[in-house]
């Protein structure tokens, strides 16, 4: 094991590993570029809090506070355990005995030797328990402290801010470094941001700036780092986290983490692959497999029975989804390094096992990471800020237009300096202006925001209308209109709509229904339980139209019926109607609602469902509502069921199976509306099998 962990400590540089996906060059990492002055130039690439290292330690006390993350990361590699085994107290001091047992702890992550405990003189520990006085002798045995005196260590005196840089300095000196961290001994600083360091030590002062340098301290504001300011449970915890970034320090089992989730189309990422055994110590020799699939929907390429199907990408090794000779091996530190150039969004998928072993999906351990690939825009999108629901404007209220640079996957890109151009046409009361053409250049967000508005031609007359046309304008990109009104669709032409200026009376146009939930569950004989449905009506300029009356029916006597119930608008335009349920068979209730004056509203189905009986199968038949939350999903509309699924049951996607977060992924996008099961049981300990299907066509739809 000493010879192991010598080994381990020499600091090789890492074999550098390149590997690219199908259809994509190959090409070397870029060198670091250093910061201008003011900024950390050291700041490591990768995190030690990754994968399960980020999970809930249980501390009730931490949710929520700035270092929550820090402290369930120390509590996952065992290096706080916390005041209780639900409290961790982030907002107390930290005292010095402490912080040695946290460093002690520390040091096995982050691949530090740590030394048979021999007495080291100080006379002042005696009185803590034995653990405790080892950690402080193996702390000074390591050189991280030089106690108070030579006889005294003060173990109960709290820990400032300057003996934290120091601790955490020595104890970078004794920790290889890990991939994308940076060795401590190379830091020269070149910033000094920190003004209250005068009267400080010349090695008190050279730690604070290394450790800004490296990220690990941003001061406690941009010009002073209150050295004498003690320091608490929690800022410790992101003190320890962040100086562990640097070390070789990753969570049990295999991790992967990209040096950037998002790139831009063309660039190279780099990506490193690291494996621990559950002493969080490196294994070694393993070798890696490297996949990736679509980030959109990331299932669709697994067979039924898990397997890794045609269109699966290798990214490391010849052979896809196979550990074979053509992978490559963890290096001594348990660690690859992958530089690829991906063309598209993906998730990378990396897993290792024994020599021809072959990746089945929910049964063979992997990590994964999506990469966003930033494309070049393909389109300009067309938006506005009228009323969902307006059909024209009062004269003089604006009419404000975002003109979004968009790429082919839809996504926004933040490119500067493109020319849009906006062409208008005003038509006041029949007649036509001249058309009026301006260029326009995006902003470092890829978009133009313009205003228009008009003011009426006559106020001495009633009836005027303003109209405006609008046609917008890319070199070499298409136009996609997502304005209220449709008005940039078809430009060029007669096809698109104007913006309509009037000053018509406000009357009532829309009327929308809307319900708090769209289903509910069926559980005895008798009445219940109570439905809420509201209309809402607004006039052609998208307001609210107040004591308007609203009659709503239904084609289910068991609901709101056949005979009109009649509710009054408020002042938000809102009529709300709560009703008993008295039927006690499932059955789907169609909604419907009109004003006195025939303004109609779209039907809505409401469903009153129950519990899917015992025994009973169906088979690709269409979702109706999904409610992951509750893990339930409700299907057939002409007797509404539900189903309940749990990490028991064996989910798929088109057959290909899942576990329970990815199959409530593929749930929660909409992107699979049939669902197929059989022999269901609700019983917790029954395995039912589900499986999505009929992947959603979003262009089509």
């Amino acid at each position: 094991m000493t010879e192991c962990m010598s080994t381990w400590a020499s600091k090789r540089t890492a074999v550098v590993l390149l590997a690219a996906l199908v259809a994509a060059s190959v090409v070397a990492a870029p060198s670091p570029v250093r910061a201008v002055d003011g900024q950390p130039d050291h700041l490591a690439v990768y995190s030690a809090c990754t994968g399960a290292a980020n999970a809930s330690a249980g501390f009730l006390d931490v949710a929520g506070h700035f270092a929550e993350q820090g402290i369930n990361c120390l509590a996952y590699y065992g290096i706080s355990v916390g005041k209780t085994a639900n409290r961790y107290a982030p907002d107390d001091p930290i005292t010095r005995w402490q912080m040695a047992m946290f460093l002690v702890r520390a040091s096995g992550p982050a691949g530090i030797a740590v030394p048979v405990a021999i007495d080291q003189g100080f006379q002042d520990i005696a009185h803590h328990a034995p653990h405790i006085q080892v950690a402080i002798n193996q702390l000074a045995t390591m050189g991280i402290t030089r106690g108070t005196s030579p006889t005294t260590f003060h173990p109960d005196s709290p820990m400032d801010r300057r003996q934290m840089a120091l601790f955490l300095y020595r104890f970078l000196n004794l920790a290889p470094t890990g991939p994308g961290g940076t060795d401590v001994s190379v830091v020269t600083p070149d910033d000094d941001v920190f003004q209250d360091l005068g009267d400080q030590s010349e090695l008190v002062v050279t730690a604070v700036r290394v450790m800004y340098e490296m990220g690990i301290t941003v001061g406690v504001t941009a010009t002073t780092f209150s050295p004498r300011t003690l320091l608490t449970r929690g800022q410790m915890a992101l003190f320890v986290t962040r100086a562990l970034a640097h070390t070789n320090s990753r969570p049990e089992g295999i991790s992967i983490q990209s040096a950037s989730s998002v790139i831009s189309a063309g660039d190279t990422l780099e990506v490193q692959v690291s494996v621990r055994d559950a002493r969080f110590q490196p294994r070694t020799g393993m070798r890696i497999d490297m996949f990736s699939t679509s980030a959109d929907d990331p299932y669709e390429l697994f067979g039924a029975d898990g397997a890794c199907r045609e269109g699966v990408q290798a990214t490391v090794g010849a052979r896809v989804c196979t550990i074979d000779g053509s992978d490559q091996q963890l290096d001594e530190s348990g660690n690859v390094r992958v530089v690829l150039q991906p063309v598209d969004n993906i998730r990378l998928w990396a897993w290792t096992g024994s020599q021809g072993s072959r990746f089945r999906l929910a049964t063979t351990t992997a990590a994964m990471a999506d990469v966003q690939v930033l494309k070049p825009a393909s389109s300009v999108l067309v938006a506005d800020d009228m009323r969902s629901t307006a059909q024209a404007l009062m004269f003089g209220v604006p009419i404000g237009f975002v003109f979004q640079l968009v790429d082919e996957d839809g996504r926004a890109v933040g490119e500067a300096g493109h020319r849009v151009q906006v062409s208008t046409t005003y038509v006041r009361n029949g007649v036509r202006d001249l058309t009026s053409v301006k260029t326009y250049r995006t902003d470092v967000g890829g978009r133009v925001t313009v205003s228009y508005q008009a003011s009426d031609p006559d106020p001495s007359t009633g009836g005027d209308e303003t109209t405006m046309d609008i046609d917008v304008s890319v070199q070499g990109l298409t136009v996609i209109d997502r304005s209220t009104l449709g008005v940039a669709g078809g430009d060029g032409s007669t096809l698109d709509a104007p913006v309509t200026w009037s000053e018509q009376a406000p009357r009532a146009t829309t009327l929308r229904l809307r319900q708090v939930m769209r289903y509910h569950e069926l559980t005895g004989s008798g009445p219940g339980p109570v439905n809420v449905v509201t209309g809402v009506l607004t006039d052609q300029y998208g307001a609210p139209v107040v004591g308007e009356s609203i009659a709503f029916t239904s084609d289910d006597g068991h609901g709101v019926g056949t005979v009109p119930t009649v509710r009054n608008t408020d002042q938000r335009g809102v009529a709300s109607l709560r009703y008993i349920w008295t039927g006690a068979e499932p059955d789907t209730e169609t909604i419907a609602a009109q004003t006195a004056g025939e303004v109609t509203a779209q039907p809505m189905a409401h469903y009153w469902a129950k519990p899917q009986a015992e025994g009973r199968s169906v088979l690709g038949v269409p979702i109706l509502v999904q409610d992951v939350t509750r893990n339930l999903i409700l299907h057939d509309a002409r007797s509404p069921k539900l189903v309940q699924y749990d990490d028991n049951d064996r989910l798929t996607v088109r057959g290909a199976p899942v576990r329970l977060e990815a199959f409530e992924e593929a749930l929660y996008s909409g992107a699979y509306t049939r669902i197929s099961y059989t022999e269901y049981s609700p019983e917790p300990s029954h395995a039912n099998t589900f499986d999505l299907s009929n992947t959603r066509d979003f262009e089509a739809a």
